[in-house]
């Protein structure tokens, strides 16, 4: 092989490399901006549970940024007070614990979705946390809750019912007090009654 043919197969090597090269750096770019222009529709999931620890869990909340799933009470089928919240990334958060104000929980709740667009990390409302809305409604979700028992508390209870004393059962009325008058009349009759037969004899005898 001549220096001409081996310039032109390092011309060409050359030209294949850099080909290479910039289809790797389009691929690399291209993936970078698909998962940039990744959106995420803001969503919440929860289905009914006992509050079990102070704690209710959120099956699945979905953001398009950083944001908080908030436990309101009901007030009249509608959010009330709020009792509890829990921070939220970007994406897909499953299984959420949510620690609540159980006292002050209602049996309906409602899972909320606000943004963060305060203080990083500080639940501010009211403020600019303000709830999430889609189609300018506000995303959220009603669920039923329920205190559980947990099992120390039952055998606690059930303990302290057992060294309760027992309250003293009735006597049964023996119906001494009445029968005693009684008696005594009917005793009283028959003397009466023999005490005249007596007398009655007698004068029969005299006569």
């Amino acid at each position: 092989m001549n220096s001409t043919q081996l310039q032109r197969s390092s011309h060409l090597l050359s030209r294949w490399f850099s080909l290479g090269l910039a289809l790797l750096l389009l691929l690399a770019f291209s993936g970078l901006a698909m998962a940039q222009d990744e959106e995420y529709t803001p969503d919440v999931q929860v289905s009914d549970m006992g509050i079990v620890d102070g704690k209710v869990i959120i099956t699945r909340a979905t953001m398009d940024g950083p944001g908080w799933v908030v436990i309101h009470t009901d007030a009249d089928g509608s959010p009330g007070p709020v009792i509890g919240h829990a921070p939220l990334q970007e994406g897909e958060n499953l299984d959420v614990a949510v620690e609540i104000d159980a006292e002050a929980a209602t049996p309906l709740l409602f899972a909320m979705l606000h943004v963060d667009e305060g203080e990083v990390g500080t639940y501010e409302f009211p403020g600019p946390d303000v709830p999430v809305r889609v189609n300018d409604n506000i995303v959220m979700a009603r669920f039923s809750a329920a205190p559980v028992v947990e099992e120390a508390e039952m055998k606690e209870a059930e303990a302290k019912a057992e060294e309760a004393p027992m309250a003293p059962a009735a006597m049964p009325e023996t119906g001494g007090s009445t029968s005693l008058p009684l008696i005594v009349g009917i005793v009283a009759l028959l003397f009466v009654g023999l005490a005249g037969s007596v007398v009655v004899a007698q004068r029969r005898r005299t006569a």
